[in-house]
């Protein structure tokens, strides 16, 4: 998986370089990537292969790649559509990520893409104006950029990794987290998780409470195969990242007819279904696990009231109880 990155990478900046000259030896195309004479050529071939028109031509030490002229003056067409996709990105996931590695990655992206389009779409400053993304409260992740800087290499290449993790609700609760095989990174109410294998248990941990990591790259592990393990399909019945092991359950919210629109035009689970009401409301019924749905409930107020399942009734009950009690003097 590593060297699929990589490789792709390169062939980028080679892409870059051809649209700049218009040509390159193998021995430039060494030179600028830093690797071996026969990579170099290895990728120039597979630039070929995926449809980019280059070809060589020439002999010996004279022979060049060379792109095509017509296709080299178009350059890298960046259409509007993709220009306000890269700038809709950056700013959704700018904002928590923006003094990371990954954060400036997107800043070099942007200017590399504007770069290599002849049309010169120097269009953000107006199209920040006219699409806006409104700020939620997010996590910083500014402080813990050599902590994503060492996951996002573990996960590409495959270390396992060692770290010791702070639990939210039990500060004092330090657990260490030894030799797990980090998995998958994930974006989830404006921060960045991890999940990993520990034991064939997959656990998640948020970045900015995971301290002391240490990757391990001598020891390697197997990405497993999609039929062993797909954290889309892992998380389809799923409401957020907690989970404490219990299987998915009926789970029916019944709106009030002032509440309906706002359950009509959100989609809480992929299985869901609308059962509209004589009164004018309507039941939201969906299969979901997962702590969080207490949370997702409890943004609708009095708009909203759980039939099912009993447990969760009783955890909105408990939590609006204790919540009241606070408001007793007033």
């Amino acid at each position: 998986m590593a060297s699929s990155f990589e490789a792709w990478s390169r062939r980028l900046k080679l892409l870059q370089l051809l649209v700049h000259r218009g040509h390159l030896q193998t021995a430039d195309a060494s030179r600028a990537l830093g690797v071996e004479r026969k990579i170099a050529l290895d990728d120039l071939k597979k630039l070929e292969l995926h449809g980019v028109p280059v070809s060589p031509q020439g002999d010996g030490t004279e022979r060049s790649w060379v792109l095509e002229e017509s296709w080299r003056k178009m350059g890298m067409v960046v259409g509007f559509e993709e220009r306000l996709s890269l700038l809709l990105g950056r700013s959704l996931m700018e904002s928590f990520l923006g003094g990371t590695d990954l954060g400036e990655a997107m800043k070099k992206l942007d200017t590399q893409v504007e770069a290599m389009s002849n049309e010169g779409l120097r269009l953000e400053a107006e199209l920040a104006r006219r699409f806006l993304y409104v700020r939620e409260p997010e996590k910083d992740l500014s402080a813990h950029r050599d902590t994503v800087k060492a996951l996002v290499e573990a996960v590409v290449r495959c270390h396992r990794v060692s770290f010791l993790y702070q639990h939210a609700r039990q500060p004092r609760d330090v657990e260490k987290v030894s030799h797990a095989a980090p998995y998958t990174l994930a974006v989830y109410k404006r921060g960045l998780y991890v999940l990993v294998d520990r034991r064939d248990v997959i656990t998640s941990h948020a970045v900015e409470r995971i301290t002391e990591l240490t990757a391990h790259p001598k020891e390697t592990f197997q990405f497993p195969y999609a039929s062993d393990y797909d954290p889309h399909k892992r998380f389809a019945n799923h409401v957020g990242l907690a989970h404490d092991g219990s299987p998915p359950e009926t789970v029916r919210l019944r709106f009030t007819a002032e509440g309906r629109p706002y359950a009509e035009s959100r989609v809480w689970m992929p299985n869901q279904r609308v059962e509209p009401r004589e009164d004018g409301g309507c039941d939201v019924v969906f299969e979901a696990a997962g702590l969080e749905l207490l949370a997702r409930v409890l943004e609708y107020g009095d708009l909203v009231e759980v039939i099912e399942p009993p447990s969760l009734r009783a955890r909105v009950r408990d939590t609006l109880t204790r919540a009241r009690a606070r408001y007793t003097d007033d």
